[in-house]
């Protein structure tokens, strides 16, 4: 069962994270929105690079 289950672990992972980010909700989106779809609000913007 352990190689089923980091098989399955790896299938779910997403590789690249959305690229804008609501700032009042935090969902991801791939496309730009002027409006957030989810929660109505106007900052959805480039997600942040996170630092290394």
């Amino acid at each position: 069962m352990g190689r089923l289950d980091a098989l399955l672990r790896w299938a779910r992972a997403d590789p690249d994270p959305p690229e804008y980010v609501c700032q009042g909700c935090e969902a991801g989106f791939d496309l730009r929105y002027h409006v957030c779809p989810e929660c109505g609000g106007f900052c959805v913007g480039r997600r942040q690079p996170t630092g290394n």
